[in-house]
């Protein structure tokens, strides 16, 4: 098959071009997000502030190409459009505040590319201290700790989190119930498909 034809996928009588890789359920393609943003930096940017704490950005640009199209950016007007949801314009809104706020640090001759490294570092030390943790609990439970004692962690290494707004750790409890959960949903599928 050529590169083209494995674009192809027929749902019925019409074929439609589809992106390799695209997210497909009970076999019709999911339609694609809408990219808010233009331009790399924006989306970089927006990827940095919109981060849930606790996560971890991955992935990063050549040194100086952000600079350049954060530059290039500048230029163009963030533009509001129906299809925006009401996070949409918050988004928007929050991305013209940021990128105003880095236009004045570049005017003072600050690198674009060192300000988005400090603020990724940031997030993942962020991710880094939610990992710590995890780490911790998986040795107290491999020296043989009581429930008590691992219990005490819980409210400790949750009560932490809590204060820097990162997601809580999953009890054991939590976890066998989401397990369930998905056992009972892999049986619900497997019993549609089936029919």
């Amino acid at each position: 098959m050529t590169r083209r034809e494995r674009l192809i996928a027929k749902y019925g009588k019409e074929p439609i071009t589809v992106r390799p890789g695209g997210k497909y359920k009970n076999g019709e393609r999911l339609p694609e997000k809408r990219s808010l943003f233009k331009f790399a930096s924006e989306k970089e940017i927006d990827r940095i502030i919109s981060a849930e704490p606790g996560h971890r950005i991955i992935g990063r640009f050549p040194k100086g190409f952000l600079e350049r199209d954060f530059r290039k950016s500048l230029e163009a007007k963030i533009e509001f459009t129906e299809e925006d949801t009401e996070e949409d314009i918050a988004r928007k809104k929050r991305m013209i505040d940021v990128k105003e706020q880095l236009r004045q640090a570049l005017d003072r001759g600050e690198k674009f590319d060192e300000i988005m490294e400090e603020a990724r570092s940031e997030v993942n030390a962020l991710a880094d201290f939610r990992d710590n943790m995890i780490k911790n609990l998986v040795q107290l439970k491999k020296s043989g700790a009581s429930e008590q004692e691992i219990e005490d962690y819980y409210s400790a290494a949750n009560k932490m989190l809590g204060e820097k707004r990162i997601k809580p750790l999953l009890t054991p409890f939590q976890i066998r119930e989401k397990v369930e959960k998905l056992r009972q949903m892999r049986e619900k599928n497997s019993e549609e498909t089936t029919k």
